[in-house]
């Protein structure tokens, strides 16, 4: 497919010139009419002009591009689209052949893994405490090492665990290699040199495949296409990925279902609380909801998408998380993320409330409500299908309040509010230790698949 996709690139670039670039739209709809298709390779390719990667390329015309400028324009993609760092690599070196660059650079190499670390670690920019610029940090942990004048600790993050819905084998897919923290720029580089265990073909003793219903599990999850939201958005970064968005907020019994799994498998989570089966869970914290959606993804055989100290997030009340952006696993969704969402994605039709703007129509709010949450789904979706993004429950997203300390935003308004919190463009803030009756959550993933 990554093949006939460059082709089909190639072809568009040659025939249409200027015109393969002039958005990212007109570039999907030219690749469609060329024998492509919206999603897969053909979407990352639009992907990468929408986040300037075709820009940054035309700035390099005329001479040859230096394996360093490529993994930047790389390592960028990557950062703005929570694409797959290899997917990102063909995508980059695809639009720079197809407008007759000359590369060289392996981008199929060693899977390379970028964690965002999320805590403020400026004092570790290589300085130590005198400031003689030796590289040396009072305090640097047994372990770490300074390279270039930037203090480096090594971790490791392994076993990810996963079942057969065959035979009932369990295995390990354990990442094996040196991983490096750069304390300075606040990110992990991780360099996998090998991942053992069973292949993603299936299970080695059977043949089987991992557990669960992976059709009903992508049924309750919806496609949102990337795009930029519009500029009097208050989110400070208006560009979006790709991603895939639970069609409802999480219910009661899914908590149950899932948290009876974790607490027996190392994982503290609270209780939460739920009128009904149907109704979406409330009284958890930030905290326990970001854990559920880990405990989720192992419970299915997905890889975990939070790490605290290199190993996946269990337990305590962390707010140093990392993030492994390649992880098909659950997640909460950023805070541009959920008004992209909101807004209807590249369907939006400008309502002031996520799919309509009357907001009797798509949600429950303080003068509809009758004092109480009620079962998901049971108002008009929006644009994209998605149900009670105003309304019902806050939501948690993963963002921090600006530089508030830990706060985080929440979205949507709920069943005990006025009108004004369900507009889609509204964000609160909120302390992550604190829950309440009237807040819950949804969970996306980067990949679906």
């Amino acid at each position: 497919m990554k093949e006939e996709a460059r082709r089909i690139l190639v072809e568009v670039v040659k025939k249409e010139r200027e015109g393969a670039w002039k958005n990212w739209e007109t570039c999907q709809g030219l690749m469609k009419d060329y024998g492509g298709n919206e999603h897969g390779e053909m979407a990352v390719l639009a992907a990468a002009l929408l986040y300037g990667v075709v820009e940054r390329l035309r700035d390099c015309m005329g001479r040859e591009v230096s394996e360093g400028e490529m993994r930047g324009m790389v390592e960028e993609f990557q950062r703005k689209s929570f694409y797959e760092m290899g997917i990102c690599g063909w995508a980059v070196e695809s639009w720079a052949v197809a407008m007759g660059m000359d590369v060289d650079v392996d981008v199929d190499g060693p899977r390379l893994l970028l964690l965002r670390v999320l805590s403020d670690r400026s004092w570790a920019m290589g300085m130590d405490g005198d400031g003689d610029g030796d590289g040396g940090v009072s305090g640097r942990k047994e372990g770490t090492e300074v390279r270039k004048g930037i203090v480096k600790e090594r971790r490791g993050i392994k076993n990810v665990v996963k079942k057969c819905g065959e035979c009932g084998t369990s295995y390990g897919l354990d990442y094996e290699g040196e991983c490096e923290v750069d304390l300075g720029r606040n990110w992990l580089l991780w360099c996998v040199e090998h991942r053992k265990g069973v292949s993603e073909s299936g299970c080695e003793e059977c043949g089987g495949k991992e557990e669960g219903d992976e059709l009903r599990r992508k049924a309750e999850m919806v496609e949102v296409l990337g795009g930029e939201l519009p500029s009097d958005s208050k989110v400070p970064e208006k560009r979006v990925g790709r991603f895939w968005v639970g069609k409802y907020a999480v219910t009661w019994g899914e908590w149950k279902e899932v948290r009876e799994w974790a607490v027996k498998n190392g994982y503290e989570l609270e209780e939460g609380r739920g009128e009904g089966e149907k109704h979406p869970v409330t009284k958890v914290n930030w905290y326990s909801v970001v854990k559920w959606c880990n405990a989720r993804s192992e419970k299915e055989g997905l890889e975990a998408f939070y790490y605290a100290l290199g190993e996946v997030y269990r337990s305590g009340e962390e707010d140093e998380i990392q993030i492994l952006f390649v992880a098909d696993g659950y997640r909460l969704p950023r805070d541009g993320e959920w008004e992209w969402e909101a807004r209807g994605g590249v369907k939006g039709k400008g309502c002031e409330y996520s799919g309509s703007n009357d907001l009797r129509e798509v949600g429950w709010y303080g003068e509809n409500s009758e004092g109480e949450t009620h079962e998901v789904g049971m108002k008009k979706a929006n644009e994209l299908g998605i149900y009670d993004l105003s309304g019902n429950v806050w939501e948690w997203c993963f963002d921090q309040w600006g530089s508030t300390g830990t706060y985080r935003v929440m979205r949507g308004g709920s069943w005990s509010a006025y009108a004004y919190y369900a507009r889609v463009s509204y964000r609160y803030l909120y302390g992550p230790s604190g829950s309440n009756f009237d807040i819950g959550f949804r969970v996306v993933r980067s990949s679906v698949p």
